[in-house]
């Protein structure tokens, strides 16, 4: 009886502690492929990218005639 009792004191945790490394180390895995995965569609994450996405044009003359008050 005494041998059952010691297994069932380290046994629980030692699962426990097992399954906790397998899961962080698959998160971690895939972590890992995150970056080649955006580097290969093109996309940069959003936080990464700014306020505007199109191209802006300057103008040195305005687009529409209007007159001018002198």
């Amino acid at each position: 009886m005494a041998a059952v009792k010691n297994l069932d004191l380290w046994l629980r945790p030692a699962l426990l502690i097992a399954a906790w490394v397998l899961i962080a180390a698959f998160t971690l895995l895939q972590l890992g492929t995150l970056a080649p995965l955006l580097k290969a569609q093109g996309q940069a994450p959003a936080h990464m990218r700014g306020p505007v996405q199109g191209t802006l044009e300057a103008r040195a003359h305005p687009t529409r005639r209007r007159a001018v008050a002198r």
